[in-house]
């Protein structure tokens, strides 16, 4: 008989939806025992999980909120609590979602290296796409760890094809694939009423006619909040533009939002449950980021999520972005106010039935579902 598969999850932040949709696919399987999530105590916890949702795997699924150790920003996992999972589930799966040179990969490399016996196959999830170069402590400290990952992690996901030239070019050598971040693109793809969209934009003061462009996400510099903006401004379309999320810029926006003629409307961060409703009121969604010396666009979710939901969407060509949208939207270079400005005009006035199927077609690239099923089939390659 095969053996069934014991997996051990290991989070460095937050338990999103689409975390704990993963977790509960993951789970349901037949060929799986157990599902063992370990995530930090020391942040916020924001994930529910529901009896009823559960009911056919209540007993496959363990949560262990644990103290993680904090490195000034850095959550590490604690090797005791990973010792003490590997001796009581007898794991043979372990997922570590955190980039290859992390504490979170050293400390599991460790560990295993330490419990040898059993036959495990690890596997990391990396977005990083851009190599950093710190100076001479921090690369070392990067071949040593790459040097203990080699031992023990013989499988490497990466979100897009950036991040899979950053990973070999530590020194990786095992397999890696290319798989999308999973979204839990069926609560964007169902249906909202007209009476229900109609009544959120008179809540929100929006004219039935008027064309909505939308952003969703971290108010901050390198996300080219400032650059949509002023691509706004120059737009001629009777239009309305939409933030919703939070951070730093803020201040910016509430500041500027009373110095212009156009109107811009300031929302807090969505629900999962909620969030769909305002994809649905948008025309086109906007992620106009910037790359930093130290960062760029590793995915843009948000992109996913508006696909999903049959909106048009821009973005710069920041990172992945281009990557993500394929040939479904618009791409303009980062930086430029008037190329994004006519970007979106572009998009705003050549939306067709059948673009919108291609539009949620995309998406499905990217769907939870398909992300469990190559988590699966990675893994058990060659078994």
């Amino acid at each position: 008989m095969e053996e069934k598969l014991r997996i051990l999850l290991v989070y460095k932040t937050l338990l999103y939806d689409d975390f704990r949709v993963l977790n509960s696919l993951l789970a349901s399987q037949v060929n799986v025992d157990k599902v063992i999530v370990v995530y930090p105590k020391n942040i916020e916890e924001q994930i529910f999980y529901f009896k009823n949702e559960l009911k056919d795997i209540v007993d496959k699924l363990i949560l262990i909120h644990d103290n993680f150790i904090k490195i000034g920003k850095y959550l590490i996992v604690n090797p005791v609590t990973l010792i003490k999972v590997f001796n009581l589930y007898k794991v043979n799966v372990v997922g570590i979602f955190d980039e290859l040179l992390s504490g979170n990969i050293f400390i599991t490399s460790l560990v295993c290296i330490l419990l040898p016996g059993s036959r495990r196959k690890l596997f990391f999830y990396q977005y990083e796409n851009i190599n950093k170069n710190k100076g001479l402590f921090y690369n070392f400290l990067k071949r040593i760890i790459v040097f203990f990952a080699n031992i023990v992690f013989k499988y490497g996901l990466v979100c897009s094809k950036q991040a899979e030239d950053v990973v070999r070019k530590s020194g990786y050598k095992w397999k890696l694939k290319k798989v999308w971040w999973g979204v839990d693109i069926e609560n964007f793809k169902k249906e909202i009423s007209s009476e229900e969209i109609k009544n959120l934009k008179q809540k929100l003061g929006i004219k039935e006619n008027q064309k909505v462009i939308g952003y969703v996400g971290r108010f901050v510099e390198e996300k080219g909040i400032k650059d949509l903006v002023e691509a706004f401004r120059l737009i001629n379309l009777d239009s309305v533009l939409i933030f919703i999320g939070d951070g730093p810029e803020k201040k910016y926006l509430e500041e500027i939002k009373d110095k212009i003629d156009k109107r811009i409307i300031i929302l807090p961060p969505q629900s999962h449950k909620n969030l769909p409703k305002y994809y649905k009121i948008m025309d086109v969604l906007v992620l106009p980021s910037k790359t930093t010396e130290f960062w760029k666009e590793q995915y843009g979710k948000v992109l996913i999520e508006a696909m999903a939901s049959g909106v048009s969407v821009v973005g710069s060509n920041s990172g992945a972005i281009p990557e993500v949208i394929g040939n479904v939207g618009s791409i303009f270079p980062e930086g430029d106010i008037f190329k994004l400005k006519e970007a979106i005009e572009y998009e705003l006035t050549h939306k067709t039935p059948e673009k919108v199927i291609k539009l949620k077609e995309r998406a499905e690239l990217g769907s939870i579902e398909k992300f469990t099923k190559e988590i699966l089939t990675f893994i058990l390659e060659g078994k």
